[in-house]
């Protein structure tokens, strides 16, 4: 629930650090509907989706992290880019 904030923060060209954790769902509207509909859940669950290649789509850094001793290293390198905005994705 960030890919519009991400195209607003490349088009101002924002030198920012974005950390997308993937758990396959819209994480808010599913609590919501655990907490209001009883564990009934519409909509939230999300196929999985690469979104470093959406960001470099978008014009942006992105960075796919699939192990944990990654992450340090994509965030420095993330955190490098100061003319664009990037996305460092993890599992």
């Amino acid at each position: 629930m960030m890919l519009g904030e991400l195209e607003t923060a490349r088009r101002a060209g924002l030198g920012l650090t974005i950390v997308v954790v993937n758990n396959a769902a819209s994480g808010y509207v599913k609590a919501l509907q655990h907490a209001m509909m009883g564990g009934r859940y519409q909509s939230a669950d999300l196929s999985e989706m690469d979104y470093a290649a959406i960001a470099h789509t978008m014009g942006v850094g992105g960075i796919r992290v699939e192990d944990p001793e990654q992450l340090g290293a994509a965030l420095a390198a993330g955190m490098a880019e100061r003319d664009r905005p990037t996305s460092s994705m993890s599992w």
